[in-house]
């Protein structure tokens, strides 16, 4: 069965710019500067975490395809050759990630209008070295594991009191997560892609593998305790899945890259 320990998460971050700013820190974990210019309040977050993950049992047999040294279950099934990849791949020890990570959260505002901006980047030794103990990763499953520069949100927004009705208008790229499903799939949130490695790393939230998508947003308080709301997305972000190959990779024809798989199996 495999097995993983976040080893540690270390996170922390200093960022200065211009005068009338303010700067505030909590518990080491990250960095938030605030500046004023003019009419216009700016407020930058960094984050900057470093983290490993590490095997911590040895592997099953019973996980293991015949043909790769495994063995049969007790009623005598085995696993396939195209799923066992990403288990042959590390042994028991081996670091599944070595990740650092940064983040920048940036909020303007003016008057009754805003913008927020969150690029993040992302370097993983492990993949970016792609010496795997059974099989490497293909061209592809490396360039979406190794390292990334990716703009998560970018949107602006505008609030308004219309006629005593707090309304809220948002466009541009975000996301949108409404209904808490977390067990049974298929609820109202079931739009929102999912980047579902992002979530595999040290010190992930839950925020991290939430894609944002390209989207109107808008919400109206119609009474103090009764509110509509309601989206137009026009664009759309395929879910990412786990690589062929990597450690909490699915079956093979499941995955996104392209190793070489048993005919027999398919």
């Amino acid at each position: 069965m495999n097995g993983r320990i976040d080893a540690f998460a270390v996170r922390g971050a200093t960022f200065r710019s211009g005068s009338l700013c303010y700067h505030t820190s909590f518990s080491g974990s990250a960095s938030a500067e605030s500046c004023q210019f003019s009419d216009l309040d700016l407020s930058v977050d960094t984050t900057i975490s470093a983290g490993v993950t590490l095997r911590a049992s040895d592997r099953d047999c019973t996980k293991i395809s015949p043909v790769n040294g495994g063995c049969a279950n007790g009623d005598g099934r085995t696993t396939g050759v195209n799923s066992d990849n990403g288990n042959l791949n590390f042994d028991q020890g081996d670091f599944v990630n070595q990740t650092v990570k940064a983040t920048v959260d940036t909020q303007g505002t003016w008057e009754n209008y805003g913008f927020f901006l969150r690029p993040t980047a992302f370097y993983d030794v492990v993949y970016a070295d792609n010496d795997l103990d059974f099989r490497n990763l293909d061209s592809e499953g490396k360039d979406q594991l190794d390292y990334d520069i990716d703009i998560l949100d970018a949107f602006v927004y505008g609030n308004w009191d219309i006629d005593g009705h707090y309304t809220m208008l948002r466009f541009g790229k975000q996301a949108l997560n409404w209904g808490e499903s977390l067990f049974i799939q298929g609820g109202v949130n079931a739009f929102q892609a999912l980047d579902v490695t992002r979530i595999r790393t040290p010190g992930a939230e839950l925020k991290d593998a939430l894609t944002p998508m390209p989207m109107i947003f808008a919400s109206t308080m119609v009474t103090p305790n009764f509110s509509v709301e309601a989206f137009w997305q026009f664009a759309y972000e395929e879910m990412e899945l786990d690589p062929a190959g990597s450690f909490f990779s699915p079956d093979m024809p499941f995955g996104v890259s392209d190793l070489e798989q048993n005919a027999s199996q398919l």
